[in-house]
């Protein structure tokens, strides 16, 4: 009799349908949440992992309070006058009159020329056109080493410089958001006509446009990150500092920049993923909801031993 009792339980066993377990295993088995400790999990390894590259950490915590609350320094009375003086000086009205002299001499150019061929009426309009622009980009220089000059009394780290290079930062920040959204919006167009074809369900449909979208903000940030960068090199030259004044401030805005791209993607990523575990738990939930109903209602099989 035991024997049997123990060659029936090993087919239950083998055969993996919970239907025919008694209720007391199936009990146990749903019991068993693999979602329960998740939150848990990516606590303690985010942790960990700042624990072990902390260098990495405290620059992004120094880069994102750099950002937050560094307003610059306070300009004296006596070098805002000089700067102010110094920009008087430059002469904004010629500078509109030759650009805009280009920009007729260039109009003229332009209609004059065919399409494979250009007359000496053309050829004298182009020398027009080059003569204007020669005379533009020369009143450009002078007038871009008078505003150096100017902004060497303000200094690169006062309150001008600094707020001059987070709406810099502000504008490209905002640009690569603008990308990721919009290739999002094409992403959903044609992904919708595939998924016409394809007979997709809604839930397939939505997770891959959500994964479109965050590998869209990612790519679209980095870019936007990799122009501010190159373009901090310009900024900086403007206000004609020294080396390791320029070096420093170069390395501190740098820093900021990329925690708060990294500070956003994060939240941005962690928030995707919430909402994805708080979906699949639910749809667990309701799942188990639904087993546990229709073990209520099916009529229960007794096993007889002999």
């Amino acid at each position: 009799m035991l024997l049997n009792i123990l060659a029936i339980r090993q087919s239950m066993y083998n055969s993996g349908n919970s239907a025919t377990m008694p209720p007391a295993y199936q009990q146990e088995i749903r019991r068993v949440d693999p979602t329960a400790d998740l939150p848990m999990i990516v606590a303690r390894g985010a942790v960990r992992l700042a624990k072990k590259h902390y260098v990495i950490s405290s620059m992004w915590v120094a880069g994102l309070i750099i950002l937050t609350f560094f307003r610059g320094l306070t300009v004296p009375d006596e070098n805002l006058t000089k700067y102010n003086q110094a920009v008087k000086s430059i002469d904004f009205n010629k500078l509109y009159r030759l650009q805009n002299d280009a920009w007729v001499a260039e109009e003229q150019f332009r209609h004059s020329k065919g399409w494979f061929s250009c007359d000496h009426v053309c050829q004298a309009n182009k020398e027009v056109w080059n003569r204007a622009l020669a005379k533009l980009q020369k009143l450009e220089r002078e007038q871009e080493k008078k505003q150096r000059e100017a902004n060497k009394h303000l200094g690169l780290f006062s309150t001008y410089g600094v707020e001059e290079c987070k709406q810099l930062f502000w504008k490209s920040f905002k640009w690569g958001k603008n990308f990721g959204q919009r290739q999002t919006m094409f992403d959903m167009l044609f992904m919708g006509f595939r998924a016409m074809g394809r007979d997709e369900g809604l839930l397939e449909y939505i997770l891959q446009i959500l994964m479109h979208f965050l590998l869209n903000m990612a790519m679209g940030l980095f870019v936007a990150l990799t122009g501010f960068t190159f373009s901090l090199w310009s900024f900086i030259r403007a206000y004609s500092p020294d080396l390791v004044t320029g070096l420093f401030f170069f390395a501190g805005a740098v820093i900021s920049a990329t925690a708060m791209v990294a500070t956003y993607l994060t939240l941005l990523y962690g928030t995707a993923g919430a909402t994805v575990y708080v979906g699949v738990k639910a749809l667990l939930n309701n799942a188990n909801r639904l087993e546990q109903g229709g073990d209520a209602r099916r009529p229960r099989r007794n096993l007889h031993y002999e």
